[in-house]
């Protein structure tokens, strides 16, 4: 919890109403419960640095890039209009493109080297764990860390392949951390 000391001095320029600096807890905590901190697990240290960093992007969007405004702010009024429209179609007439979709992601398994177990694995993780796990993330971390434990084990780890050894270190750290919490 983030905790701060409030002085109060007697001062008819002070912009406090009188009474207001005792009832700082109670409003903190009534803030607490109507933004639910407790079920969502967080507090308000992580809160203000959220909110640090959505400012800071803002003002990075609007100060050094502009241009990033002109054209999601397009696409947003574009949404805007359309989402009325996309609401009417039911979930049920979404399933025949989910199927085509996916019938067309499936083409590419043929390309796959199933007999060689270092690229076989983390394939066959990758297409079995997306209707286990509901998350293409955790799908994509399984079979990044498989890859690369594969290939340390096989001792065909190249310096080249950097960057998927640390996605796999910040993935596995990612899934420990999410399970001990």
């Amino acid at each position: 919890m983030l905790s701060f000391t409030i002085r109060f001095v007697s001062s008819p320029h002070c912009a406090f109403p009188p009474g207001i600096l005792s009832k700082i807890p109670f409003i903190r905590k009534q803030l607490e419960a109507y933004f639910e901190f407790a079920s969502r697990e967080t507090n308000w240290r992580t809160e203000i640095l959220a909110g640090v960093t959505t400012f800071l992007t803002l003002a990075y969007i609007v100060l050094v890039n502009p241009a990033i405004l002109a054209v999601t702010g397009l696409l947003f009024l574009l949404a805007i209009v359309a989402s009325p429209f996309i609401g009417i179609v039911p979930p049920a007439a979404t399933a025949p493109a989910l199927i085509l979709v996916g019938s067309l992601m499936l083409a590419a398994i043929t390309e796959i080297h199933w007999h060689d177990p270092l690229v076989a694995v983390p394939a066959f993780l990758t297409l079995i764990l997306i209707p286990f796990t509901y998350s293409i993330a955790n799908r994509l971390g399984f079979s990044i860390i498989a890859w690369a434990v594969l290939h340390l084990f096989a001792g065909k780890a190249r310096l080249q392949d950097w960057l998927l050894y640390l996605l796999a270190a910040l993935f596995l750290a990612r899934f420990i951390y999410l399970g001990a919490s």
